[in-house]
């Protein structure tokens, strides 16, 4: 029964295609498909938060809410089309029931209206409404509303304060390689001013899309000195990334892998996960070992560095760009939200050192920020601002003060 190959396939597809019926019959009776009367002169198909933003626009339309969109319910679907004169569908994104009911031979409308790109809202429900000619104007007139000027002010997602990751892609910059990263907190280094990693596509493909470009470049005998860096959290790795890495190994591909082990997965809330040593629920448990894993995948050369330790990491990084072979090396750091507040380490700017050069800014941590502006020593010439260091964030990772040429960051309790 539960065994596909092709023999028992046979003899279980008309029982699936006997379920499918059925479903067909329980999507016409189950109350998940509705009809709510109202005017005839449109009717509205939609599902999902649609049916919520349609409902505030038009609330005086009828409307065939849709909560069981597969199998469709057809009967219902051509009863509801028969007694309205126009049938819109409202749905985000691609036309899936415009599609499947134009198939089943109802003329509806939908697409030419609303978008396919992003989600809805009333605003835009409401737009498409009035191309439709539905409606002739907006319900509530805009032109009152007062929006606060701060609403425009972008706030850009950012890694926390202190963040070990941060420092790591600062030193990849440093050696000028091609990043293929993979999804995790990480990932926001591609944003300024970072901008440290070149593609991203879904969990687990960074290490795969690493081993590609690199063996790509070799057989085209391509003039391409980049190193290639493939950058993967540790929760990732050992959900998806580890059989790359063994490929990798396999096939002798010239890959760095930087494994960013901060101790959780961080970025869906903090999640223990095989390399922690605990379960979900919170329970003792074997933990893995990554370095001992990489090794018995076949990396020869692992290496495990304090993502601290800015110019370490660098080093260790230039070393082995220069191995021609693959290499895996370990970031060993916690991620911070994982680690009680020590105000001891709150680090300061002496404003009587700063040059406002903007190295430290250039990091991207929210502590540091812009403070009293430096004139432009002649007319015209560039504004600086002296950096100053918001004590409620710092979290005392001492990056900011090993970039910093001018020793104007230390320690605000030294």
């Amino acid at each position: 029964k539960f065994v596909m190959i092709p023999a028992y396939a046979r003899i279980r597809h008309p029982l699936v295609l006997e379920r499918v019926n059925k479903l067909k019959a329980l999507s016409e009776r189950t109350p998940l498909n509705r009809i709510e009367w109202g005017k005839t002169s449109v009717g509205i198909i939609t599902s999902g938060v649609s049916y919520l933003y349609a409902k505030e626009v038009l609330p005086e339309a009828s409307f065939l809410k849709l909560g069981m969109t597969f199998p469709l319910p057809e009967r219902k679907i051509r009863r509801f089309a028969s007694r309205v004169k126009r049938v819109i569908v409202i749905e985000e994104l691609e036309p899936f029931l415009e599609e499947q009911i134009r198939a089943i031979g109802i003329s509806v409308e939908g697409k030419e209206y609303f978008p396919r790109i992003d989600e809805f809202s009333p605003d835009i429900v409401e737009d498409g409404l009035i191309k439709a000619k539905v409606i002739r104007k907006p319900r509530v007139s805009k032109s009152h509303l007062q929006v606060p000027q701060t609403a425009s002010l972008p706030r850009p997602p950012v890694m926390c304060a202190g963040c070990p990751h941060r420092s790591l892609f600062y030193a990849l910059n440093q050696l000028k390689g091609l990043v293929l990263s993979d999804i995790g907190c990480y990932t926001l280094s591609v944003l300024p001013p970072l901008e440290a990693i070149d593609s991203c596509i879904c969990m687990g493909a960074s290490i795969s899309m690493a081993h590609g470009v690199a063996k790509a470049i070799e057989k085209a005998k391509l003039d391409e000195k980049r190193p290639v860096f493939a950058a993967i959290g540790d929760s990732t790795f050992l959900h998806s990334g580890v059989t790359s890495l063994m490929d990798v190994a396999y096939n002798k591909g010239n890959v760095k892998v930087v494994i960013l082990d901060n101790r959780t997965t961080g970025m869906t809330g903090g999640q223990d996960h095989p390399g922690t040593g605990r379960t979900l629920q919170g329970e003792e448990t074997n933990q893995v070992d990554i370095q001992k894993l990489a090794e018995s995948l076949g990396i020869t050369r692992v290496r495990v560095v304090d993502p601290y330790d800015l110019n370490g990491t660098i080093q260790t990084l230039k070393e082995e760009v220069a191995f021609q072979g693959p290499s895996v090396i370990i970031t060993n750091r916690p991620c911070m939200m994982l680690l009680k507040f020590d105000p001891s380490l709150v680090h300061r700017v002496d404003p009587e050192l700063c040059e406002g050069c903007g190295t430290c800014l250039r990091l991207g941590c929210p502590a540091i920020v812009p403070g009293e502006k430096i004139p432009p020593k002649k007319e015209g010439g560039k504004v600086r601002y002296k950096a100053e260091i918001d004590p409620t964030l710092c979290r005392g990772c001492t990056v900011c003060e090993q970039v910093c040429k001018q020793g104007a960051i230390s320690k605000a309790q030294a």
